[in-house]
């Protein structure tokens, strides 16, 4: 019996759980026992791992997922309440499970909770070949290097895991000295993953060889944007971080971000509009960049108008050249679930990835990950991100979801002339706007072409009218030809001004593109011909009316004259 339920605490503390089961089990976490490692674990995938500092004060927002678990935890209270917070339930799509060892120094000591039995560090040689990494302890033998391994020290190790190469690396490496190929792995100083920082350029024993190591703030680690899926294996004379591909051979610090560009045929567009943008010493001064670079093939995919409209505006050049740019160094292997960054233009750029791997930026995926630079990384993307004011007036009000109007637009054959000429200012009506009116209107609207082109060209004026041009009560001639608009600028004390034209409120103003302004109102503007006195004069009017009209009329026959009046 005794047997039985030794074994079976064995399994309960080291096995692995669920990570959707971890909420309601937090209770049977904080029990497990002191010196325990937790690593949350793709199914199906053990090396996409992601580490974080997990403390008992720590507590992280479910909303924004955090990657990961792995701590090296003292006290049986790690597991408490802000702690299985922290944990995610899935990693780019994929299910994930928590699942525990022990730290390093420590074993398990049979019917006793977490790993309370103290272990002994050895070199950096004898752990490498505990944690199985059996073709570096090897390569290691052949360079060599075993001596100063064994102890020499204190370094630090970026093992390949077993299987981490590739077909061409191990070719490569057989005909080559093995010995670049592990210096370029191997630093001259102890460096736990606590102390990466996404500025941190270290250099290796293979000359002026240098890696960055980056910590992120979701709890990913990377060593030049290659995962490192089991941090801070602990030797005597050093420590092991264990990664799950072999580091490229190439400096990341010999070529700045625009030297990368510049150097490669498939970014010569880009390339050139950077040149138009004048930013290339932007890109070429030190800090820190992360670029999603259209190819040129994405970026053949735009129309002609909008390359040309590139090529020749500087402005619009560097709005699109800042819209692919984020101030930071993002690593492909560190996205692990929906993410959102802002670009040096000032817009959001989301990022997410899926289950198969597949990351997407934008409206596109990243086709070639993590090409280092001295000052930042670059990803090839599939698809450009277009901003604002390089779209014209007409792809403005579809990207803004309305899209009532733009297919009224098409029905009344009017996109191709609002797309490529201008400039043109468009007081576009939400779709709840539209919806208010009813089907049944909007139906015979969109077979009556005539009087819908007249619907549609009294929401447009001729000209780009910004609203801190707008003043009050001023009258602004439609495109219809027949009509005025009449503007409202109204003061909200200190919170500045609001406006509206005619009876319709503008929610959201000023949208510049390249042809033109966009605003959203929360009203359709319908045009209407006849004034004061036309409408009085119909029958619902007349009677109740005649007799205040006639005395008004004995009164003042100058004031009646007004009312006939179009405004």
């Amino acid at each position: 019996m005794k047997v039985i339920l030794s074994v079976a605490i064995v399994v309960l503390f080291l096995g692995g759980l669920d990570s959707r089961q971890f909420g309601r089990k937090s209770a049977i976490y904080r029990s497990r026992g002191p010196n325990l490692r937790a690593v949350e674990v793709v199914l199906g995938s053990p090396n996409m791992r992601f580490f974080t500092e997990c403390h008992s004060s720590y507590k992280r927002s479910l909303s924004s997922p955090a990657l990961l678990l792995s701590r090296q935890a003292t006290a049986s209270s790690y597991f408490d309440q802000m702690c299985w917070k922290s944990v995610n339930q899935e990693i780019c799509g994929k299910p994930t499970s928590v699942k525990f060892e022990c730290a390093d120094g420590y074993e398990k000591i049979q019917g006793q909770p977490g790993c309370t039995g103290l272990k002994a560090l050895r070199n950096l040689l004898a752990t490498s070949e505990e944690l199985g990494l059996s073709w570096v302890t090897s390569l290691v033998r052949d360079a060599g290097l075993t001596a100063v391994l064994e102890t020499a020290g204190a370094f630090t190790l970026f093992a390949p895991a077993d299987g981490a190469l590739t077909a061409q690396q191990l070719a490569t490496i057989n005909r080559t000295d093995s010995m670049p190929f592990l210096l370029r792995h191997l630093v001259n100083k102890r460096i736990l993953s606590s102390e990466f920082d996404a500025a941190d350029v270290v250099q290796t024993l293979y000359g002026n060889h240098h890696i960055r190591l980056n910590r992120y703030a979701n709890g990913a680690l990377t060593v030049n944007c290659v995962r490192i899926i089991s941090p801070d294996r602990q030797g005597s004379n050093g420590v092991i971080h264990v990664i799950d591909r072999a580091l490229s051979l190439t400096d990341s610090s010999s070529q700045t971000i625009y030297d990368v560009i510049a150097g490669e045929e498939n970014f010569s567009v880009f390339s050139s509009l950077i040149d138009t943008a004048e930013m290339k010493d932007e890109l070429t001064t030190e800090g820190l960049f992360t670029v999603f670079l259209p190819t040129n093939v994405a970026l053949k995919q735009l129309s002609s108008t909008i390359l040309k409209f590139l090529e020749t505006n500087h402005a619009a050049a560097k709005a699109f050249v800042q819209n692919h740019i984020t101030k930071a160094f993002q690593c492909s292997a560190a996205i692990g679930g929906p993410s959102t960054q802002t670009t040096l233009a000032g817009d959001s750029l989301d990022m997410t990835c899926t289950a198969d791997g597949t990351i997407y930026i934008g409206e596109g995926i990243i086709t070639t990950p993590d090409i280092l630079a001295s000052n930042g990384v670059v990803h090839a993307v599939s698809a450009a991100m277009i901003p604002d004011n390089v779209k014209s007036v007409v792809e403005n009000s579809e990207g803004l979801g309305l899209a009532y109007f733009r297919q009224l637009l098409d029905s009344a054959f009017l996109e191709s002339a609002l797309g490529n000429q201008g400039p043109y200012t468009l007081f576009v009506p939400t779709d709840e706007a539209f919806k208010a009116l009813g089907v049944h209107f909007l139906e015979l609207l969109k077979k009556d072409k005539s009087q819908l082109r007249r619907v549609l060209l009294y929401h447009m004026l001729g000209g780009q009218l910004n609203t801190y041009n707008m003043i009050d009560d001023q009258l602004a001639p439609c495109l219809d030809g027949q009509s005025n608009l009449r503007l409202q600028v109204f003061r909200k004390s200190s919170r500045g001004f609001s406006y509206a034209i005619e009876h319709a409120n503008i929610l959201k103003s000023d949208i510049i593109s390249r042809n033109g302004v966009v605003h959203i109102i929360d009203k359709v503007l319908i045009p209407i011909k006849e004034n004061i006195m036309d409408v009085l004069a119909k029958p619902d009017f007349r009677l109740q009316s005649s007799i205040y009209f006639t005395i008004l009329y004995s009164v003042s026959s100058s004031f009646m004259s007004i009312l006939y009046l179009e405004t």
